[in-house]
């Protein structure tokens, strides 16, 4: 029988960001050799993200072992309303979690079943190391979209400066911007699952693009990392078009 120990918090965290709070609705958890690793990717495949939360992050009695879960609302729900250390063990095909007030179990999934599950990162190799941001501009970004009701959001760097812009050029639009110190990106638009990755970012943060325009986000910390990868909806305006 395998036993893993970790504080409730601390996993539920982890999950609900690299999951997008459920938003990549099954998920398969690798405990592996560093760390617990989840890489996922929305319905639409516009949207990849993947995590990892490193031994060092407080596990206790650590063992490697795959759960895959069907339904991480669920999970998530469970694990947000427990507090203090949990353990985790997988007995025949149920993810077991028991903590001092309140257990846990879930019927876990075949892998091949898994609809937002990804055995491995989409790679791109032309992204370079991008600017770092405060995640606050990112925040606004997502007000301002909220505020029009815009599902979208526009991103580009023009003469050292980051904007994202919510709305078309038509029509009202909202602008949240930060000075970087980064090459020319034309504008381009992106889906809402960036809205929703914004939702769980927090921090600094370290963006960068290619040359076909996926936007990359880094986000490292001492006992985790995470990257969240959001496709281009349209093709960037060339040059001369208009820009916000």
């Amino acid at each position: 029988m395998i036993n893993i120990k970790i504080n409730a918090k601390t996993l539920s965290s982890f999950l609900s960001k690299v999951t997008i709070n459920g938003v990549m609705t099954d998920a398969l958890l690798k405990f592996g050799s560093n760390g617990l690793s989840v890489t996922v990717k929305d319905a639409s495949n516009t949207g990849f993200a993947t995590g990892l939360l490193k031994t060092t992050a407080g596990f206790i009695d650590y063992k490697q072992m795959v759960a895959p879960v069907k339904n991480v609302n669920k999970l998530l729900t469970f694990l947000k309303n427990v507090t203090g250390n949990i353990e985790i063990t997988i007995i025949n095909n149920d993810l077991i979690i028991t903590s001092e007030s309140n257990n846990g179990k879930f019927k876990l999934a075949e892998e091949k079943f898994l609809e937002c599950n990804l055995n491995n990162f989409p790679i791109f190799e032309k992204h370079d190391a991008g600017f770092e941001v405060d995640t606050k501009v990112l925040d606004s970004a997502k007000k301002n979209a909220n505020n029009l009701g815009f599902k979208h959001i526009f991103a580009e760097v023009r003469e050292g400066e980051f904007y994202l812009t919510a709305g078309e050029d038509e029509f009202d639009q909202l602008i949240s911007h930060a000075q970087v110190d980064y090459r020319e990106v034309a504008r381009t638009m992106y889906a809402s699952v960036l809205l929703d990755f914004i939702s769980v970012i927090d921090g600094k943060a370290i963006i960068a693009f290619n040359e076909d325009y996926p936007l990359l986000v880094t986000v490292s910390g001492t006992d985790s990392t995470f990257k969240w990868v959001v496709a281009p909806m349209s093709k960037p305006k060339e040059d001369g078009e208009a820009s916000s």
